[in-house]
């Protein structure tokens, strides 16, 4: 196994770790936020007023948090299985795949990025939309992180930490685009070098020169 193949073995093993730890994260957070208000979604949810301390919350479709948590969970397992994979290509130096295998790794990777954006997106937009309509109701409420303890959540639903949590959970979930876009470069870095050194080995394999039978005495 080349140097260089180890020292991107090395790289991609640390990323995916990261990843699946932003992918338990992320998904911890946005299911513990969705069971603490009952199973609902609170990305761009609506906030009426009922009192001056009780509010009562129009959740919005439960299906951006499932999406979300849905891709976390996937993000997590592929960076789990690639990991593993490219950990035992470092240790045997076999099994590495090359050109073509490395493409459409590249593909799935620029998939897995486009899908984690989107779900970026939802949590930023979703929590900011949902910390302005709480914002809109109490406006002498400056910062949304003080709507965890200061007010009531009417039929009893726990805002406890939703902010915090969510926080975490929008930070994991930008890191997570980071880290799989990273991927996808390398896998096509990875893909451009395999493609360079392949007639080189080629060149250097015994059993792809041509032998030319000897002339018998003329």
């Amino acid at each position: 196994m080349a140097v260089l193949g180890k020292i991107l073995s090395v790289v991609e093993i640390c990323i995916l770790l990261v990843a699946v730890g932003c992918g338990i994260t992320g998904a911890i957070m946005i299911g513990l936020t969705s069971n603490q208000f009952g199973s609902q979604c609170i990305l761009r949810a609506g906030v009426t007023e009922i009192t001056d301390t009780t509010i009562s919350v129009q959740y919005s479709g439960m299906s951006r948090c499932n999406y979300c948590m849905l891709v976390q969970i996937v993000a997590l397992l592929l960076a789990f299985v690639f990991g593993v994979y490219r950990l035992l290509v470092l240790c045997s130096g076999k099994y590495d795949i090359k050109t073509l295998g490395r493409l459409i790794i590249s593909i799935v990777f620029g998939a897995m990025t486009f899908f984690m954006l989107i779900e970026a997106c939802l949590v930023s937009v979703g929590l900011n939309k949902f910390c302005g309509n709480l914002s809109a109701v109490y406006t002498t409420v400056t910062e949304c992180r003080t709507f965890q303890k200061s007010i009531t959540w009417f039929t009893g639903e726990n805002g406890a930490h939703f902010y915090d949590n969510m926080k975490v959970a929008e930070s994991v979930s930008w890191i997570g685009v980071l880290l799989w876009l990273s991927m996808t470069l390398l896998s096509i870095v990875s893909h451009c070098t395999y493609k360079r050194q392949r007639p080189h080995e080629r060149r250097q394999d015994p059993k792809a020169v041509k032998t030319v039978p000897a002339l018998g005495p003329v």
